[in-house]
C-alpha cells in the first residue's frame, strides 16, 4: 500500500463510526493490539506539547521512514500504533508528492484537546522534516 492508501483507509475507518467516543475506542483499540514497550533510546524524543507522556522518532534510514514512539495515553498510543502503520518503510520521497493529511480529513485535531492537537501537529512536522534532513 502507499502513504495515500494508508491515509485513505484511516479517513475511511473513522468515518464508519458517528460519535467521537467510538472513534477514540478505534484508537485505543490499536493501543491494545501493539506491546507498549518505552525503550531508553525513545527518552531523548518526546513529545513537548502533550500532557500524557508521549514520545515520538521518525528517522530517514537509507531513504525510507522509520517510525518508533510510545505513549502511556491509550488515544496517543494508539494513533502512533496507526502512524508508525502509515509511515513506517514509506520511502522519504513519497512526502513529496502526498501530503500528510489524514488528522484533517478524518476531523482528528478538531475533536482532540489543544494539547493532544498540538502533539498530532508535532508529530507529523517530525515526519515532514526528514524531506529537509539526511538523517
Amino acid at each position: 500500500m502507499t502513504l495515500k492508501d494508508y491515509q485513505d483507509l484511516f479517513v475511511d475507518e473513522f468515518a464508519l463510526f458517528d460519535q467521537w467516543s467510538d472513534k477514540y475506542n478505534l484508537l485505543i483499540e490499536y493501543a491494545d493490539s501493539s506491546p507498549r514497550r518505552l525503550t531508553q533510546d525513545l527518552l531523548r524524543h518526546r513529545i513537548s506539547n502533550c500532557l500524557s507522556r508521549t514520545y515520538f522518532r521518525a528517522e530517514n534510514i537509507d531513504g525510507m521512514i522509520s517510525i518508533e514512539g510510545w505513549s502511556n495515553s491509550s488515544i496517543m498510543h494508539g494513533l502512533i500504533v496507526y502512524i508508525k502503520k502509515m509511515f513506517h518503510n514509506i520511502p522519504v520521497q513519497d512526502l513529496r508528492e502526498v501530503p500528510i493529511d489524514f488528522h484533517v480529513r478524518s476531523g482528528l485535531v478538531d475533536h482532540v484537546t489543544p494539547f493532544r492537537k498540538a502533539a498530532i501537529l508535532e508529530i507529523i512536522e517530525r515526519i515532514n522534516v526528514l524531506l529537509e534532513n539526511k538523517t
